[in-house]
Formats: C-alpha cells, structure tokens, sequence
C-alpha cells in the first residue's frame, strides 16, 4: 500500500463500506491505478503527483461532491483516475493544468461547476453537460465551441481568449446570465 493510504481513515473506510466492498472498485485496482499514473510524472513532478492522489483518496472517502485540484503542477493529468473514482462530482477545478483533451469531462455528468482556467485549452468539442451551470475557461487560447450541449450554463468566464464571434457563443449558451469575455478577438462588426 501506499504509504498516505494507510494514514488517511477517509480512504480505508470507504473500501470498508459493504457496498463499495461488494463492487469492482477496491482499494488495491485504486492504488495499481494510481501507481501507473505516478510512473508516468517527471521526477520532479513526483510530490505534486502524491499531493494530487492524496486529494483524490481524501475525496474518495469522503464521498465528495467538489475537488480541487488547481494546486498542484503535473504534465499528466489523472483522467483515468478522476472518471473512475470521482464519477459523483458536481463542483471541479483543474485549473492550471496542461489538459490536451478534455474529452474525459463528458463522464461527468453531474457536473455543475466546473473550472478549466489556463490549461492551454484550444478548442472545446463535443461536450455534453446536462447539469453544468457555471463554467470557467479564462487564460486559455480558445478559439471556440463546436457540437456542444451546455444549455445549462448561466454563467461563463471566457475572459484572455481567442474567441471571435459572439453571435455563435450565445448559441450555444442560450440561458447565460452573466458572460466574462474581456481580452478576447471579438470583431466589434460582427
């Protein structure tokens, strides 16, 4: 076992829950998982990485609607890890993280916050959040949205992007409340 499993009680009670006892996730696939991932970081990644997987066991035991792992500076992202274990989430920020695809967000479909600012992000496709209300994507190089469902989202902080049209924004978010666009392309005759 790893050795900030054994210490953090969240964790180990979660496994000890019958229901979860029963199923295919245990902590012994968690901490395989989890290994595979830490494998993959840079030496110097390694703490972070800990930090990072100390996060999610908390999260795991504590059966957590909201993560947050904006802190903590990897170049490999624990999608897998996230999917599996966190399904349940409803408020998330990846923020600062070198996320190539954020296809893996789609699992998570309970969604309501969700917070993806710097994290180099060009383009958002096909993305299908029923339940999300709240997203924020500011400090990427966005240039756009194309094939998604986010007709939820009341409010959207898009502000240091790429974004050129404003018209097709509002088409995807019809019930937006508040919009953040500042320091993007926005041709003004458009």
């Amino acid at each position: 076992m790893l050795p900030f499993f054994s210490k953090n009680k969240y964790f180990l009670n979660w496994f000890r829950n019958p229901k979860i006892a029963s199923s295919d996730l245990n902590d012994t696939l968690f901490q395989k998982e989890a290994q595979q991932w830490l494998n993959r970081l840079k030496p110097q990644e390694k703490a972070s990485g800990y930090q990072i997987l100390q996060s999610i066991a908390t999260a795991i035991g504590s059966h957590p609607k909201q993560i947050d792992l904006s802190n903590f500076t990897v170049s490999k992202f624990p999608e897998k890890l996230i999917i599996q274990w966190l399904s349940d989430l409803e408020s998330a920020d990846f923020s600062k993280k070198n996320i190539q695809s954020i296809a893996f967000i789609n699992k998570l479909k309970k969604l309501k916050r969700l917070k993806l600012n710097d994290c180099k992000i060009k383009k958002i496709n096909n993305i299908n959040l029923p339940n999300l209300e709240h997203l924020s994507l500011s400090w990427n190089q966005l240039s756009g949205f194309k094939k998604c469902d986010l007709k939820k989202v009341t409010v959207l902080k898009i502000n240091n992007n790429k974004i050129k049209e404003l018209k097709k924004l509002l088409t995807i978010f019809p019930n937006i409340e508040r919009l953040y666009l500042a320091n993007n392309e926005i041709d003004k005759k458009a």
